[in-house]
């Protein structure tokens, strides 16, 4: 009885999550615009902190809602500060950071914190006098490092990227990385292990250029990873994980080339100087944002093509196939996605959509993979693959049947923390169909942990996972 109960808490636990809430209301059409300011955020104990821009008076003020993992419930929303355009980030301890515009015309740039989102210090202005000053983003490395960046206007053909490092409230360092006529956009990462200091930056500036950057000193150097055409930087950085510590990190960067079409560029450590590109099979996007990354496995983004966007899960530059997870269908505007804390199983993201009188502010949480089943859904990925039963305890039978029969399958488990677990041995029950089962055991032969186990299936070019609850042995 305890270990049926223990296989049902567990079930439910996992398949939490993919319902959408409507969690606030505003009048501002840009509440949670920007889709490289990060409006929301994780702690250690998946509780979510959200926030968006409305109007309030003449004037604009920055709000804030929470959900609470304990109690599974939304606060109201909260007013925190006078203020516009915010972005949100969050050390590995669960401080908060706010950085946002100020609401005057010339805006500035400022900062605030607070260790449990209700009480705020006192907002710092970041930003050089006398000069208009917008898109603030932020990202806090290993050592509670607080890293933002921002573009001022200076004259009607001079912009420039400016950067700030805060550390304990206090400016640490304050520098003009670099002038260009024009720059449009910015982007920031540090590791979401919140491991070392490294940290990676893009803007996009001019005539659609795009520039790559990374920094492994604190910004006192800098040295350039990729330069490309196109708009909309985006970027994800994690560790490798692995049986060894020094596995390594590797690094993802999204943009929209001049054609239209999503590109995935991949650097891994030690140097990131070895990188590869590739156009997305999903062809020609409107808009970005990326989720936090699994070595090797990959990782969730959103996109966004006529008036609709989509959940989709990329296993990298060498397969062509992004799994489709989730649309949203009722004209959303400006999605926003969580980025820290990491989450292996799900997904937080939020986006706006009009009601007639304003806009709802929407949240939901999706998985990042779908369970095994006995049947498969995802079609056009040129195999299926089926498995059961699911819980397992004994033995989890695979089966993989494949449109190539020349192409033999591979099938690998991972685990919670993208470690490999097992690579398993397939068995050819005719041309193009294979089984494969799997004991529970890794590769030292000894039963793995219960729990929820990730199972990658590559045929040719191609590659998808489904996820498996392995109950434990009775």
């Amino acid at each position: 009885m305890f270990r049926l109960f223990f296989i049902l808490s567990l079930s439910l636990v996992v398949m939490s999550g993919n319902s959408q809430t409507v969690i606030g209301t505003t009048s501002h059409p840009e509440a949670t615009a920007n889709h490289n300011q990060r409006k929301i955020v994780r702690d250690s104990l998946d509780n979510v902190y959200v926030i968006y821009s409305d109007s309030v008076g003449a004037g604009c003020g920055i709000f804030g809602v929470v959900y609470d993992r304990n109690s599974d419930q939304w606060s109201a929303p909260l007013e925190m500060l006078a203020g516009k355009n915010p972005t949100i980030a969050i050390s590995k301890i669960g401080r908060i950071f706010l950085v946002f515009e100020s609401q005057t015309d010339t805006s500035a740039i400022y900062y605030s914190a607070s260790d449990d989102f209700s009480a705020w210090s006192q907002p710092q202005r970041l930003s050089d006098s006398g000069t208009c000053a917008v898109l603030p983003v932020a990202d806090v490395d290993s050592l509670g490092n607080l890293n933002v960046f921002w573009i001022e206007h200076e004259t009607a053909n001079s912009d420039k990227l400016k950067y700030c490092r805060m550390q304990s409230d206090t400016v640490q360092l304050f520098s003009t990385i670099l002038e260009r006529d024009t720059i449009r956009d910015v982007a920031v990462a540090n590791n979401l292990s919140y491991v070392g200091i490294e940290l990676f930056y893009a803007l996009e500036f001019n005539n659609d250029s795009i520039l790559f950057f990374r920094s492994s000193d604190k910004m006192q150097t800098t040295e350039l990873v990729y330069a490309a055409k196109g708009h909309s930087p985006c970027i994800t950085f994690n560790q490798i994980f692995g049986e060894m510590p020094d596995a390594g990190s590797s690094v993802r960067l999204l943009y929209i080339d001049n054609t239209g079409d999503l590109t995935e560029v991949d650097a891994s450590s030690p140097l990131f100087d070895d990188v590869h590109s590739a156009t997305s099979p999903i062809g020609s996007v409107d808009e970005i944002c990326i989720d936090n990354m699994a070595p090797p496995i990959g990782f969730s983004f959103l996109y966004q093509k006529n008036n609709k966007f989509y959940h989709g899960f990329s296993y990298g530059i060498y397969f062509n196939w992004i799994s489709a997870l989730d649309s949203i269908e009722s004209n959303p505007i400006h999605p926003t996605i969580a980025y820290k804390h990491f989450n292996f199983y799900y997904v937080d993201y939020v986006w706006m959509e009009d009601n007639g009188s304003g806009y709802n502010v929407f949240h939901k949480r999706d998985a990042k993979h779908v369970w095994v089943g006995t049947e498969d859904h995802e079609v056009g990925k040129g195999f299926s693959i089926t498995g059961s039963p699911n819980p397992f305890s004994d033995i989890l039978t695979i089966r993989v049947q494949t449109d190539k029969p020349e192409s033999i399958p591979e099938v690998k488990v991972f685990d919670s923390a993208s470690r490999l677990v097992k690579i398993l041995a397939p068995e050819m029950l005719a041309a193009g169909d294979y089984s494969f089962q799997w004991n529970g055991e890794n590769l030292n032969g000894n039963k793995v942990s219960t729990g929820v186990y990730v199972i990658i299936c590559t045929n040719a070019e191609n590659r998808t996972a489904r996820k498996v609850v392995f109950a434990g042995a009775y």
